[in-house]
């Protein structure tokens, strides 16, 4: 007899077959690890991240684009989310307009978030905006008074609460603090006219600059002239920018954010101003329609750490986007106020 060893096909088989109610169970238990992993993340509740709240996220998304905010919020007006939480009221004003380039070719716009004058008081107040609208007056290129000067135009806060005093000279019955501020322009003229710069300008002081020395300061991003909106927001650089006020200051004492255009002599752009606002009732005053508003001192603090690394030309839903993902991410290496 031949001593070839023969091997069993049946168990062969048997060990080659899986068990498939055993494959279905393992597959099972999976499916649950990767589903539940799915659901944390879209909760947020990742290693790193944070639970902002709604009035920090209206607050941050109104910083940078508030121009768009509007639409945003269907309805919600913004206030500041620190621990000055006093039930106010918000309101918000919207100004358009028309600006022209001097002789010399020089077209500014600047704004100021200090001054709470409505267009119906102008006698007694303060302008918010100042703009170049004179193509015949020769516009200096230095930001002289804080770009007040001969050939300008100058706006007020086209809605206001009423029943506030608003007189420059004198106290006031209620105390208020910008919320958001922003300017923007874009060219209306001929595309044969077209060509130049648009600088955007955000500081404490901007009396006294030259063109070049705004040209040439890093912080500056200079772009082309075109038919696309172009702009920048007021962000606060020190703690009593978002202190309650009850003194005023107009253009010509306190201007924050300037957009500097160099163009051909008498070219149009269409601007817009929009400003939000909260105000609060000073000594025995009252403040009719007041809102509650809300403390986030961790979702402000990581607002305004973000906003404070932006581009000063960095404004709309992008810039919101960049800070919804940092969010997500990145949130605990950018908080540095707890």
């Amino acid at each position: 007899m031949s001593n070839q060893i023969i091997s069993n096909p049946g168990r062969s088989a048997t060990r080659a077959t899986p068990n498939p109610k055993m494959n279905q169970a393992v597959n099972k238990k999976k499916n649950r690890k990767r589903k539940a992993r799915k659901t944390l993340k879209d909760l947020g509740m990742k290693k790193g991240t944070f639970f902002m709240s709604q009035c920090a996220r209206d607050y941050g998304y109104c910083l940078v684009d508030p121009f768009g905010y509007e639409k945003y919020a269907e309805g919600r007006l913004p206030c500041i989310p620190d621990v000055l939480d006093f039930p106010s009221r918000k309101f918000y004003s919207r100004a358009r307009g028309v600006m022209t380039t001097s002789s010399t070719g020089f077209g500014f716009l600047s704004a100021t978030p200090f001054t709470v004058t409505p267009v119906t008081d102008q006698a007694n107040g303060f302008p918010q905006y100042a703009f170049t609208n004179d193509a015949a007056q020769a516009v200096s290129a230095t930001c002289t008074n804080n770009l007040i000067q001969t050939g300008f135009g100058f706006g007020f806060l086209t809605a206001c609460p009423s029943g506030f005093p608003t007189n420059g000279t004198q106290g006031h019955n209620f105390a208020f603090r910008c919320v958001a501020l922003g300017i923007r322009v874009r060219y209306i003229g001929t595309e044969l006219q077209r060509g130049g710069q648009i600088i955007p300008i955000v500081g404490r002081s901007l009396q006294g600059s030259t063109y070049n020395q705004i040209l040439a300061d890093p912080l500056t991003s200079p772009t082309p002239v075109d038919r696309k909106w172009h702009g920048c927001f007021y962000r606060p650089t020190d703690s009593t920018d978002t202190n309650y006020r009850t003194s005023i200051n107009g253009i010509g004492q306190d201007t924050r954010i300037a957009l500097c255009l160099s163009s051909t002599p008498g070219n149009n752009f269409e601007f817009e101003v929009t400003s939000y606002f909260e105000c609060i009732p000073h000594l025995d005053a009252k403040v009719d329609s007041t809102t509650a508003s809300h403390s986030d001192s961790t979702g402000y603090s990581f607002i305004r750490d973000m906003t404070g690394q932006f581009d000063i030309s960095a404004m709309g839903t992008f810039a919101w986007q960049q800070i919804v993902t940092a969010a997500k991410k990145y949130a605990a290496d950018h908080i540095s106020h707890l």
